[in-house]
This record gives C-alpha cells, structure tokens and sequence, in this order.
C-alpha cells in the first residue's frame, strides 16, 4: 500500500506522455502515456500498423514491437520509406533489386525498436521477450506495441481470450 506522494516518487513517469508524434491528436487532448494501455481500433487496412510503426520510430523511446501483423520485410521497408520520405513503392522496388545500403543506414534511426515477429505467440513467450529485452538492455521497454491484440494465443475461446489478453496488457502497463 502507498501514499500517494511515494507513488508517484516510485514512478515518476507513469502517466506523463511519451513524446508527442501526433499534433494533431495532442490538440484535441489525445495523448500516448507511460503506463498506460492504449488501443487503436478500425477495421482492417486502415493504417493502425503503420500508425503504430510511426509512433514507434518518432517517439524515439526504447521500444518493444510484437509485429504479429506484419513480416519483417513489410516492417522494413515502411519503416525506412517514414525515415527517408521516400516512396513505399520505390523502398520496395529497390529492397527487390537488393538495394538496400542506403536504407541500411537510414534506419540505424530505428536502433531504439526492437521487433518480435512471432505470428501467435501466448502470454508467456511474450512475457519470455520482455525478460530477454530487460536482461539484454538492462531496462525494460519504455514504450510495448502489440500488433495485433486478437493474435495473441490464449487458451480462451475468442471474446473471452481478447478480454485475457487485454486485462494482461493492462497489467503490464501498470507494471
């Protein structure tokens, strides 16, 4: 049990807001925060991916990525089109004709990310990732994106699992 003044001296930065990347978002009161939960929610292709790949690169914070809706080559290739402002057609043509130096090196901007492609991983091998991240970096990630909630494997039948894994999530965030 806390006072709330140790509380808040035990975690400083829960519930201030990650850097800002969306200007838009801050001006109509919408705010990332540390510790927090937060769910962006629309139907499929409607950018949520490349919204959460955008926020990661941009907020510049220490970032675990659980990529469960994109490969590894479509994570690339928007990440290095957001860095260089180049075309996501032409990342992808030249990534075909394998060349790549030069979004090679505009995505050491990235280094604060790391991805986990795991296509269905449970709660505990992702909960097996946040130790690896924790023990490899000496800090836990300021900033966790799941990508997609519904791939998460739980023994639950579909609601019931989404509320599982959601209610874990929140957990985490708190912890």
């Amino acid at each position: 049990m806390w006072v709330l003044q140790r509380a808040r001296e035990a975690d400083s930065q829960a519930g201030t807001p990650i850097p800002t990347v969306f200007e838009r978002l801050k001006a109509m009161g919408v705010e990332f925060r540390y510790a927090q939960l937060h769910m962006i929610a629309a139907g499929p292709g409607t950018g949520k991916s490349v919204m959460a790949l955008k926020l990661a690169l941009e907020a510049g914070i220490p970032t675990l990525y659980f990529s469960m809706d994109s490969d590894a080559g479509t994570q690339y290739t928007r990440a290095a089109s957001m860095i260089t402002g180049e075309e996501h057609s032409r990342v992808q043509d030249a990534v075909a004709r394998g060349q790549t130096a030069k979004y090679d090196a505009a995505l050491s901007k990235a280094r604060h990310i790391r991805f986990v492609f795991d296509s269905n991983p449970s709660i505990d091998e992702m909960n097996e990732h946040l130790l690896a991240y924790g023990y490899a970096f000496g800090h836990w990630p300021c900033l966790i994106i799941v990508d997609n909630i519904s791939d998460i494997f739980t023994e639950a039948e579909e609601t019931a699992g989404l509320i599982e894994a959601a209610e874990w999530l929140k957990a985490l965030a708190a912890k």
